[in-house]
């Protein structure tokens, strides 16, 4: 496939945290040569190469001359710290300092105390326009660089930004600018390990847009090209700093979500469906995509846990599309299927009512999705208690609004409220006890609170409450 290539989402990426690269062996090996021989032409003491790390600096390559006073991984919080690169980072450009004892502004400056009291130092930026670090050389005399050195650094500073940009474009898709396959091969295999380690959740998310081949066959490429591009920017709206948003290939993405569980991947990907649900292309129309969601099991193959997705995104697209899909150990549920959509006609008219009405809905949708989603008791406990709490709350204001307009069955209405409330708390009780498994709440806010309460018991008052202003 062709693409046309927008240097500009390329370059800059369209989530915070696309230009976040990985410095290959070799390439660090190319900057260890660049200080080394800085050292050498210069006769300074240090050669440093030092890159932001969130709000701390770090020493990424120093140089091997053995006077060398400075370690590698080193790290300071940069903000008020004295130090010559905060100048260099917050400036974007050359500092030179011949003596730092000669200026008031660098007394407090760490670098004073190894008696490094010159420097020179050009600001790193990353492809994105942000600060990478910077290349500096230090030395404890007094000296005014030549020219030749000048030119050499700044030189060697472009070096490095071209290093950065190429890696930038190999671990990125041209089309969209979001991570490509290759970084995501790397990347997966440290966050599983991590996940081993400090045993916590991960999970992963297989994204398909739907009826694509029928945009690219109806409207051609590039129009196929346009819309991949809205659903990255789309999809990275959503997902959250420390996920990995990849295209996978053609229409498919996959986000990769550390220090995640099920029932969290579920609701980010219900996040990202909804949002691409929004976008409407002026000549494709509206797109919807399909995904399926995957908690690893602990010690489990990726081959395996990628195949537990995609089998589920598989479903997502055999039971209609425009739904997420949650792959769990021993069978593929669809969430979607079970999800309870708010609709007109449950809108009774009165502002109050109808808020509370469509909030208990997205409650009664976080129990359900945890109750098919093998999440830990206390969880199912606590989202229980959200549930019995917006419940109790919201039957006194109906019970009120429907008391002052006079509906003519309020005392029965405010009877089916106490059962309801009487039968959540006995539910409550026997999953507490173990005598009732977690599923049983899908039968509960399907049946007693949507079916027989919203839907048939509230609909009775409708043509009571209709015109009254709120």
């Amino acid at each position: 496939m062709e693409y046309i290539i927008d240097s500009d989402i390329i370059l800059k990426g369209i989530s915070t945290d696309t230009c976040e690269i990985a410095i290959p062996a070799n390439i660090i090996d190319e900057w260890q040569s660049i200080v080394d021989l800085i050292v050498r032409l210069s006769g300074a003491l240090a050669g440093l190469i030092m890159r932001m790390q969130d709000e701390n600096i770090e020493i990424f390559v120093s140089s091997n001359n053995p006077d060398n006073p400075y370690s590698v991984g080193t790290s300071k919080r940069l903000k008020n710290s004295g130090l010559y690169c905060e100048r260099v980072i917050n400036d974007q450009k050359m500092l030179m300092v011949c003596n730092a004892l000669k200026s008031e502004e660098w007394a407090n400056n760490p670098d004073i105390e190894k008696n490094m009291i010159c420097y020179l130092g050009f600001p790193i930026i990353k492809p994105d326009g942000q600060p990478f670090g910077t290349i500096c050389i230090l030395d404890n005399k007094e000296n005014s660089f030549s020219t030749n050195l000048l030119d050499l650094m700044e030189k060697m500073r472009d070096l490095i930004e071209s290093h950065l940009k190429l890696l930038h474009l190999s671990y990125h898709d041209q089309l969209t600018g979001l991570y490509n396959r290759t970084y995501f091969a790397t990347k997966v295999v440290e966050e599983m390990k991590q996940a081993e380690i400090n045993q916590h959740p991960i999970s992963l998310l297989m994204l398909d847009l739907d009826n694509f081949k029928r945009i690219n066959d109806s409207y051609g490429h590039l129009i196929g090209d346009e819309i991949l591009k809205r659903v990255a920017q789309a999809a990275s709206r959503k997902v959250r700093k420390t996920d990995y948003l990849v295209r996978f290939g053609g229409e498919e993405f996959i986000v990769l979500m550390p220090k995640t569980s099920i029932v969290q991947g579920i609701e980010v990907a219900e996040d990202i469906r909804k949002e691409i649900e929004s976008l409407s292309h002026p000549i494709a129309g509206g797109l919807t995509v399909s995904i399926g969601v995957a908690e690893r099991i602990h010690s489990e193959s990726f081959d395996r846990w990628c195949k537990r997705a995609d089998e589920a995104l598989y479903l997502a697209k055999a039971t209609g599309r425009n739904r997420v899909v949650a792959s769990e150990e021993q069978e593929t549920l669809s969430i979607a299927s079970i999800c309870i959509y708010w609709k007109e006609e449950w809108e009774c008219g009165h502002r109050e009512i109808d808020a509370q009405h469509k909030q208990l809905i997205e409650i009664a949708n976080r129990l359900i999705n945890m109750s098919f989603s093998g999440i830990n008791h206390e969880e199912i406990m606590r989202q229980l208690d959200a549930l019995l709490t917006h419940i109790s709350h919201h039957f006194h204001s109906e019970e009120k609004i429907l008391e002052n307009i006079g509906y003519p069955k309020y005392a029965e209405h405010a009877k089916l409220h106490a059962n309801l409330i009487d039968n959540a708390l006995t539910l409550k009780q026997l999953y507490k006890r173990g005598e009732k498994k977690s599923s049983a709440f899908f039968s509960f806010v399907l049946d007693d609170v949507l079916i027989d309460h919203l839907i048939k018991a509230d609909a009775k008052f409708f043509p009571y409450i209709k015109g009254i202003k709120t």
